[in-house]
């Protein structure tokens, strides 16, 4: 089984990525010359359609209110062909497939998204996302401090490289490459559904 890990890093709140797959796919969208969204050359859509992908939470070191905050962001990727579903809160002892954990890091990463995927092929076959437990994590609905990274506008973009999403050189989008700490980018925008609906269908 290859991997492939997605670095969430805010250097003073910038989110940068490292990556050793190969060349990655860019799609342009006709409709709007500007947009674009690149593939991460691995998903779930070999699965049934529609998709249910089930993810776990564990709890221990993480902010108050961290985990519905996060299935709140992971809601907002669902549709009619692709669902995360959230089973009961636990920390096994083995690792699940598909995780959300907070812990700690040996740099100053805010979070990692840890993809699995069939030697070989585009068969995605788990995702593993670390938040950094020594961040300053914002879990509420408002403007996050300076020195705070925003949880859900994170896990957002963390659950978009779960579907099968990479980053891309556009801004104001939640795939986009960087986001600074203080900020938010809690909404999907056309790009960003776009290359959803790509992988796994149109509504």
């Amino acid at each position: 089984m290859t991997s492939h890990t997605e670095i969430g890093k805010f250097a003073r709140g910038i989110l940068c990525r490292t990556s050793a797959l190969s060349t990655v796919i860019l799609f342009l969208i006709t409709a709007t010359p500007a947009s674009a969204y690149k593939w991460l050359e691995m998903d779930w859509s070999y699965q049934a359609n529609p998709v249910e992908t089930h993810f776990v939470v564990c709890e221990n070191d993480a902010p108050v209110g961290a985990s519905a905050r996060i299935k709140e962001a992971a809601a907002k990727w669902n549709y009619t062909k692709l669902k995360f579903v959230f089973d009961e809160d636990d920390c096994p002892a083995q690792t699940p497939k598909n995780y959300v954990v907070f812990d700690t890091f040996p740099q100053t990463n805010a979070a990692v998204s840890d993809t699995k995927n069939v030697p070989a092929t585009n068969k995605m076959t788990g995702c593993v996302i670390h938040f950094n437990k020594n961040r300053f994590w914002y879990v509420g609905n408002g403007i996050p401090d300076a020195d705070e990274n925003d949880l859900f506008s994170v896990a957002l973009h963390e659950f978009g490289h779960c579907l099968g999403l990479d980053h891309v050189g556009v801004n104001g989008v939640v795939m986009q490459e960087k986001l600074d700490a203080g900020k938010q980018l809690r909404q999907l925008t056309p790009d960003d559904i776009a290359g959803r609906n790509n992988i796994y269908g149109s509504p």
